[in-house]
Parts: C-alpha cells; structure tokens; sequence
C-alpha cells in the first residue's frame, strides 16, 4: 500500500523512527512488524519521497500479493489493509512532525484584509470558512476536505483553501504536492492549496494577496 501522501502533511523525524523502531536502509528507514494474524508480518519502508507498506508471509518470507491488489476483497484481506492503515496512522503520529497551519493562516487573512470569515454554507458538511472582499465576493474558502478530492488515493482528511489565481501562473504554481488545480470550483482560474506544515507559508501569504487583488473590484 502507498502512503506517500502523509508526506504531504507531515514531516518524518530521523530521531522519533529510531526510537520507534526503524532501522536506517538504503537511504531510508525500514520497520518489520507482526500483524494481529501472526502468520504475517508488515514491512513499511519510508524515504523523503516515498512511503510504502508491504506484507510478506512469516513461514516463507514471500510477499502477500494480494495485500497490494486493488480488486482483492474480503474480511481478510480488508482487515489486514484497515490494520496496516491504522499501524501507519500511529506511526504518523508518534514519528511525523506534523500540524495544519489554518490558525496563522487565520490571523494573517484578518491582519492583512481585516476580515475574519464566515460560514459560507447553511448546511455545512464541509467545515467550511469563506473570506470575503467588501463586496462580498469570496477571495479565499478554506475547507476540510480528502485527499481523494486531489486525486490522491486516501481518504484521510486535510485542511486546505482555493484561491483565485491569474490563469498564467497556475501551471508555474501547481506542483502536485502541496498545490494543486482547484477542487470543486473553475481550475482555469482557481486552485486548491494545502495548509500544512509542508506548505510554504510565505508563498500561500503571496498566492492569498494574489487572489484577493483578482477578486476585489477597485
């Protein structure tokens, strides 16, 4: 299984694998681990561009193929993959420096435009915060949203907010990585940025500046 997108919210600490349990392999780190069927155990293997799970069989040290097979279904193997997600999901919270950066994000939009955000949505599934221009037209909506919604395969939910964006620069801006072509809204004039610890924050300040000036009517 690819986890590659924790990556994106999170920074792994060399000190906290190693305490953890990870040895150092091929320019990354490697955990064995017994899963709840003994006969199996989990390898995960995590580089700076990669993270990866893997189950092999303890009697004969093959890998379980079926492990990594999309159509493969059932109990079992489903509750191996839960079991996997739910080892990584600890992993990420015991090793990965990691946070959202939605509050300074906040405090830089009211600082900034003297604006603080409402709900745009009367029922709002979304968790959703709009921030306006004085005429009401919104400049930045920050979201909860999943990594699916990116075309990322997970379904772990990740703080981000749309922004408009000058249609020349959006393919200097979009990396795949913490920037991406606008979730749910035009992504010939807007985009989706994430508000993580892997964002840069000085960019986003500029994007954000940016959007507001293409939205604002003078």
């Amino acid at each position: 299984m690819d986890f590659s997108h924790l990556l994106k919210s999170g920074i792994p600490d060399s000190g906290k694998l190693r305490a953890y349990g990870f040895s150092e392999n091929d320019g990354g780190f490697i955990l064995n681990r017994e899963l709840s069927d003994e006969g199996f155990y989990i390898s995960i293997k995590i580089t700076e561009q990669k993270i990866s799970a893997d189950v092999f069989e303890k009697a004969t040290g093959e890998s379980y193929i079926l492990f990594n097979v999309e159509s493969a279904q059932g109990g079992f193997i489903n509750g191996m993959r839960n079991e996997a997600a739910e080892i990584m999901q600890e992993i990420f919270s015991e090793c990965f420096n990691a946070g959202d950066i939605r509050k300074e994000y906040f405090e830089f939009i009211g600082k900034t435009f003297n604006t603080f955000g409402d709900n745009p949505f009367s029922d709002d599934t979304l968790d959703s915060t709009a921030f306006r221009t004085p005429e009401g037209k919104w400049f930045a909506l920050v979201m909860k949203i999943k990594y699916k919604n990116l075309g990322l395969k997970s379904d772990d939910p990740v703080w981000a907010v749309n922004l408009k964006c000058s249609t020349d620069k959006i393919s200097q801006v979009v990396d795949g990585k913490t920037i991406f072509n606008a979730w749910h809204m035009n992504k010939k004039h807007w985009i989706t940025v994430l508000l993580t610890v892997r964002t840069d924050f000085e960019l986003l300040c500029s994007l954000t500046m940016e959007s507001y000036g293409l939205v604002h009517k003078k």
